[in-house]
């Protein structure tokens, strides 16, 4: 079975989508559009009828402006009950307001990182939608020591991918021509596929390049092909 991850041209490339209930990272440097990525997922499956979970240090407010600038409504797709957003540093759940209870209001606003925390967020969010997509995006602050984001981001996705059987989706920071597909690195080592984004040329103003590098019971393409964001369509992959 696969996971469509509704960006044209990649999934006939990975004979249909990501393997379903399968943990694939989507690497890059800043600007690459991992966000985008993240967030386009989630609103295809919306579209297929399956409710999907962002988790996120950032802000929902972020997150549902970027998604308008792409001509999409993640908040109302939020406020309808299809989506959720889980705000990590606060294990804040954004639902519908008819639909939140005391629980989820009263989860407290503790900016200490808790793997715990975090996982039952993700896990009420997950069963209160009935969601079958997740994605995972900045899921650290940036100020954050190393290790602790490392154990966070592992123990977290981890836990969360194994226990809700959702196709997973998570996003990973690399410096522009750094080493490796991450800059914790813990990423790649528990993921089943890998989607290597490349900005082009020394500046990074080249082409946009993206790059299937694992995904396991899939034939692979390793070559990288170009790709855009357009408004209305998000990722297009040639």
């Amino acid at each position: 079975m696969r996971t469509p991850t509704g960006i044209t041209g990649l999934d006939e490339a990975l004979e249909g989508g990501i393997p379903q209930g399968a943990i694939v990272l989507v690497a890059g440097e800043a600007g690459s559009g991992k966000t985008i990525f993240g967030i386009q997922f989630i609103l295809a499956g919306i579209a297929a009828g399956e409710p999907g979970v962002i988790g996120t240090f950032e802000d929902p407010g972020t997150l549902y402006e970027l998604a308008a600038s792409l001509g999409w409504d993640l908040r109302s797709a939020v406020n309808d009950g299809y989506a959720a957003v889980v705000q990590f540093d606060s294990s804040s759940v954004e639902f519908p307001s008819s639909d939140m209870d005391d629980s989820l209001q009263n989860m407290g606003d503790n900016s200490n990182l808790n793997a715990q925390k975090a996982i039952d967020s993700m896990m009420v969010a997950i069963e209160e939608i009935r969601a079958e997509r997740i994605t995972l995006d900045r899921m650290v602050s940036p100020l954050i020591d190393s290790d602790r984001a490392r154990r966070f981001v592992g123990e977290v996705t981890l836990d969360v991918a194994n226990r809700s059987y959702c196709s997973t989706l998570l996003t990973g920071f690399r410096q522009h021509d750094a080493v490796g597909y991450t800059m914790l690195g813990v990423e790649e080592q528990i993921s089943d596929g890998i989607i290597n984004l490349e900005l082009g040329g020394l500046s990074g103003e080249g082409d946009r390049l993206l790059s299937v590098r694992k995904m396991h019971g899939t034939s692979l393409d390793l070559a990288e092909h170009p790709y855009v964001i357009e408004p209305g369509r998000g990722f297009v992959f040639y």
